[in-house]
């Protein structure tokens, strides 16, 4: 059987909404596009998950079971999404200094860490290479 992932969005954007029209917009989709995805959705599990009448969009148990089971992986999809747009924003990257040891203990690291701290919230310490380093 072929998932389509935007299937069971849309199936939970219906669910959510308990309403076409709303899920519609919602998802950026005409509501004749997205009961046709939710026929089809119906049709590979072979049993209704949604009962529709004019006035108003229920979910049947079985629907209810397939909701309980997609919120969740959905839910860490998003998570995992954001968690990536932040990343996208947070400078990242190695950064060699070869420098004395004077340098790196009276110069850099004081002034180093605060900002470190400030704009990255660095919370390491002084990591130096012992060979470059005899007083770490």
């Amino acid at each position: 059987m072929r998932h389509d992932f935007n299937d069971y969005v849309a199936f939970m954007a219906v669910a959510q909404e308990c309403s076409f029209s709303r899920a519609a917009v919602r998802l950026g989709i005409s509501a004749s596009t997205l009961s046709h995805t939710i026929r089809r959705l119906e049709e590979r599990v072979g049993m209704p998950l949604l009962m529709r009448t004019t006035r108003r969009v229920a979910v049947t148990e079985a629907g209810k079971q397939l909701l309980l089971t997609l919120e969740p992986g959905l839910a860490r999809i998003e998570a995992g999404v954001t968690a990536l747009q932040r990343l996208r924003h947070t400078p990242a990257g190695l950064v060699r200094l070869t420098v004395s040891d004077h340098m790196i203990h009276e110069c850099l690291w004081p002034r180093l860490s605060p900002l470190l701290k400030k704009i990255f919230g660095y919370q390491g310490g002084n990591v130096a290479a012992e060979r470059f380093c005899r007083h770490c």
